[in-house]
């Protein structure tokens, strides 16, 4: 069995999917190791990735603590953020010291989304990391494009390799030895299932794409990200003829919400889908970026309590972990991916979409 930690609940659904995709009986849990479990792969999300590093590394601890008295030498797999946001370093650090890992294989780049490493610097689609709309991340904005300054808190045994395709990932992966952590982003852990024969040992293969048609409303969108972008064209939202809402300036920047969440209850109330977006405000702090995520989350719970959606989209991990673990929806079971990244959960009768804000639908 595989546990793969993840810093965030988007990235966990992300190699949720992708452990699917190779045809792996998948377990998903929210900030704990499942006791009695017999999952060819088992997902554990945390929101580690915004928490303060003394908090982000004692869930780390605990975890492993949890993964090694069910197995005294886990395979342990350590998600991260592909563009090195939040307290990797930090988390990596307190994995080697709470196991017997002796050193980190950092691979956080995903070539089959463009993103690479090339010369100790970060690319995307050809472009620069400080130079895309992950500078003005609000909580992580990315003022270097190289990898040895985007990672803080960093042990020097962790080593961030270079790699362009997805066949250098596995190759490095493949001669990683049983000593050596292997971390990274979701083309890492394809690699990473490939190198231990989780794929060909998979107990109950499955096809596991589903139809962005198939969804069904009433339909409320939660766009948390700034990376997000108008989802009034995309199938998952046209098909219904919503709404969408953009955060006015006066709230993003901390007027009291009333007006706004009256306005989006009214909306609710007579709309088919319904999308609310945070907008592309530049950066602001890590204090602007916590507000936020707790007001998207108040808004989600009061919305749902007026009308429980048939289909929840979330873009952004911080903002759906907040929100599902403010309704208590934190038993989820996989139904699948629309697309590689873009993956669905159950809660009762409600399909969960997570959705990384970058990430397109197909």
């Amino acid at each position: 069995m595989i546990i793969a930690i993840a810093d965030d609940i988007t990235g966990a659904a992300e190699i949720a999917g992708v452990a699917l995709r190779h045809g792996c009986s998948v377990d998903f849990s929210i900030n704990s190791v499942p006791v009695d479990n017999h999952a060819d792969v088992v997902v554990i999300a945390t929101d580690t990735r915004s928490a303060a590093p003394s908090v982000a590394q004692e869930t780390c601890r605990r975890l492993c603590r949890q993964a090694m008295s069910l197995n005294p030498q886990p395979l342990l797999f350590k998600k991260v953020d592909s563009v090195l946001r939040g307290n990797v370093g930090e988390e990596l650090s307190a994995i080697l010291g709470a196991t017997a890992f002796e050193k980190v294989l950092l691979l956080p780049q995903n070539p089959s989304r463009g993103r690479i490493i090339s010369g100790g610097r970060y690319y995307v689609d050809g472009v620069e990391l400080s130079k895309t709309a992950f500078a003005c991340d609000p909580e992580f904005p990315a003022h270097t494009s190289e990898v040895s300054k985007l990672l803080h808190g960093s042990p020097s045994a962790v080593y961030i390799a270079d790699a362009t395709t997805e066949s250098e990932i596995q190759s490095l992966v493949k001669q990683a030895p049983p000593s050596t952590l292997v971390a990274g982003g979701a083309d890492t852990f394809a690699a990473f299932l490939l190198a231990h024969n989780a794929a060909t040992a998979a107990s109950s293969p499955f096809n596991s794409r589903l139809s962005v048609n198939a969804l069904s409303g009433p339909l409320l969108a939660i766009q948390g990200s700034t990376q997000s972008r108008s989802l009034v064209a995309t199938p998952p939202f046209c098909q219904f003829g919503g709404t969408e809402i953009t955060m006015s300036d006066d709230v993003f920047h901390g007027a009291p919400p009333q007006t706004w969440l009256l306005h989006l209850k009214r909306e609710w109330l007579h709309s088919s889908a319904l999308a609310i977006r945070i907008g592309n405000h530049r950066a602001m702090g890590a204090d602007y970026a916590s507000r936020l995520r707790q007001l998207t989350a108040i808004a989600t719970a009061e919305l749902v309590d007026e009308k429980t959606p048939s289909t929840l989209i979330f873009e952004g991990g911080a903002t759906a972990f907040t929100a599902l673990s403010a309704m208590n929806w934190t038993t989820l079971s996989v139904e699948g991916e629309f697309a590689p990244g873009v993956v669905a959960l159950r809660y009762g009768e409600t399909i969960i979409v997570l959705k990384p804000g970058s990430y397109d639908w197909n």
